[in-house]
């Protein structure tokens, strides 16, 4: 005997296969965006207890270890791909439900969500603006995309 939450008991559901397949993507990247949110909490929480908290004047000549922030800074632009490609993908997910996705518009789906996955990476690997502005480009381009068959489908 199968619970409503059970995968065998999916079709009592509003969703086919394709859309359900699409809202996994959207709350797998909704996940690794609070992952990342919740290590940045941690890492500056971290940095706030090794901060002293009256500056005295000696201290004022001591650098911070450029490492740390160097990884903050890694990692807030890696948090803030993975809610801009979750924020990207909602509305898609909601298209895609609304007029009834295939194959295609999974597979493109998919693919987004390999890209952004490749986004988060590429964010906590280089600090570089190019390479985000590629990954923010190639995102829309496929996003469009992924809208533009949707809405064709459209009654």
């Amino acid at each position: 005997m199968a619970t409503i939450g059970t995968l065998a008991n999916r079709s009592r559901l509003a969703l086919d296969d394709n859309a359900y397949s699409v809202w996994l993507a959207v709350f797998v990247l909704f996940l690794t965006w609070w992952l990342l949110q919740l290590v940045l909490y941690g890492m500056r929480a971290v940095r706030a207890r090794s901060e002293p908290s009256v500056q005295l004047p000696i201290l004022e000549e001591i650098e911070r270890p450029a490492r740390d922030t160097e990884w903050l800074g890694k990692v807030e632009a890696a948090r803030k791909a993975a809610r801009d490609t979750f924020l990207m993908l909602f509305p898609a997910a909601v298209l895609i439900t609304a007029v009834g996705g295939d194959y295609t518009l999974t597979v493109l789906t998919w693919v987004f969500f390999l890209l952004a996955i490749f986004w988060q990476l590429g964010a906590l690997a280089t600090e570089s603006p190019s390479v985000h502005a590629a990954f923010t480009l190639l995102s829309l381009a496929l996003l469009i995309g992924i809208f533009v068959l949707a809405l064709k489908r459209a009654p």
